[in-house]
């Protein structure tokens, strides 16, 4: 299983406490949570419209392996990247709809918390019947059996086994390292060519995979694809984007996954540190970042019914919302119970829409105030009344930071999600370029999706 590049926080009080049961050695505790627990599992909004949803799953060593998250933001790290829609479920709902014995559940694969095991393991667990092994704990111990095939992988292991990212990168820095690519590659400074052929690596994902060597993988990847030996470096400075994930060593002990947002910025960081300059790529875009905007209670339906597309006014980088999974919650933390606000704090629901800024000019941070001396002494540039804060932070009880926009499009893809007082999260549409239009996500029956592997 993965670790990540940058360091891992509980999403929601669920994993709050399975970490909390896993770090006082409580599995019973541990199992008895996942028993209860909302879960996450992947799904295709465009299979659902068509009425043939998908089960998302892959085989590993003869097995198959169906995951399923305990947040939603562990689905997008995970499988963020195969599926666009989720479907809430229950562990009972699971159990009563597996489709084969023989399936695995993997849970949280990508997060140390995770687990592999049977369908009807976590019900004996949580009665204290049965005793698993976490990931964390085979991975320790796969790692401290592995024999190194270089002095890299000395250096991976140690780092591996201390759970120090840091350390793992700079042993990577100035290593060669193995690049499986999708088709014969005779020099390896093809790499800086924008058709060097990048190949995906096997899993649920479509992460780029590199190793450190030969024996890890033939390990990694039995039977897969040739590949060039690169300096890891050529491999920084040429990262083809896209939303791809680095996994280091993936399907072997000394594994690492960085998240396609993190890639880039930890080894900048580690250039920097290391060498004392700039990483020649340095003046490269910044990467897509995810905003988020809460809806006026009547401006729902323009969206959804009227065919709007555009979006103006206040809006905020949506990674640092996700905790705020209630209406009251996100009010409270983006200041929005001001006197005269159309929001209340005992609202059933709130629509917010979720999209990628691809121009971040277009986004520019709300300095000023509700009049003109505000502004000034705030040297901003906008005179208006709340949820202006003025200082380019919203005026709650989080610090995030509140920009502007005036009329922008929705790019393709953009979501409207509802979220309840129970903190039930749910994507009702997502737009259509193509169509010009809002596509409502299906509701899909579990049973029929059980069905569908």
């Amino acid at each position: 299983m993965a670790a990540q590049a940058r360091e891992w926080r509980p999403a929601n009080e669920v994993e709050a406490g399975l970490l909390r049961a896993l770090s006082a050695g409580d599995q019973r505790a541990y199992f008895e949570i996942l028993a209860s627990a909302p879960l996450y599992l992947p799904a295709s909004a465009e299979a659902q419209q068509r009425g043939a949803p998908k089960l998302y799953s892959w085989d590993s060593d003869g097995l198959r392996i169906v995951p399923v998250y305990t947040s939603v933001e562990a689905l997008a790290h995970g499988a963020g990247d195969v599926a666009d829609a989720y479907l809430v479920v229950s562990y009972p709902d699971l159990a009563a709809n597996w489709p084969d014995p023989t399936w695995k559940l993997a849970v949280d694969p990508q997060l140390s918390i995770g687990v592999v095991l049977d369908i009807g393991d976590i019900a004996l667990a949580a009665r204290g019947e049965l005793t698993i092994p976490s990931v964390a704990d085979i991975l320790t111990a796969m790692v401290t059996d592995l024999v190194p095939a270089n002095p890299v992988e000395d250096k991976l292991r140690a780092a591996r086994l201390a759970g120090d990212v840091l350390a793992y990168v700079e042993a990577l820095l100035d290593a060669d390292v193995l690049v499986p690519v999708a088709r014969t590659v005779s020099d390896p400074d093809e790499i800086a060519q924008p058709d060097f052929p990048w190949r995906p690596g096997p899993g649920p994902g479509r992460d780029i995979t590199v190793f450190s060597s030969p024996e890890r993988l033939a390990e990694g990847w039995p039977d897969g694809p040739s590949a060039v030996l690169v300096p890891f470096i050529s491999v920084a400075q040429y990262w083809p984007g896209e939303g791809r994930a680095m996994a280091v060593n993936a399907g072997t002990p000394l594994e690492m996954t960085f998240p396609a947002e993190g890639v880039r910025q930890l080894i900048d960081k580690m250039y920097s540190e290391l060498t004392g300059q700039r990483p020649p790529w340095s003046d490269e875009p910044p990467p897509l970042a995810m905003m988020q905007k809460v809806l006026l209670p009547d401006e729902t339906s323009a969206y959804l019914r009227g065919g709007r597309h555009v979006v103006t006014g206040f809006v905020y980088p949506a990674d640092d919302l996700r905790r705020l999974t209630t209406p009251a919650a996100l009010y409270a933390g983006l200041g929005l119970l001001y006197p005269g606000s159309p929001f209340r704090p005992d609202d059933a629901e709130v629509h917010v829409l979720r999209w990628l800024a691809h121009c971040p000019a277009l986004y520019r941070l709300a300095r000023g105030g509700p009049d003109e001396a505000t502004r000034l002494a705030n040297g901003g540039w906008m005179v208006e009344p709340p949820p202006l804060g003025g200082t380019g932070v919203a005026a709650g009880d989080l610090p995030v930071a509140q920009l502007k926009v005036d009329s922008v499009f929705l790019p393709h893809g953009a979501v409207l999600v509802e979220l309840t007082r129970t903190g039930r999260e749910t994507v009702l549409a997502s737009y259509d370029a193509d169509f010009d239009a809002w596509m409502p996500a299906v509701p899909t029956d579990l049973r029929t999706m059980m069905g569908q592997p």
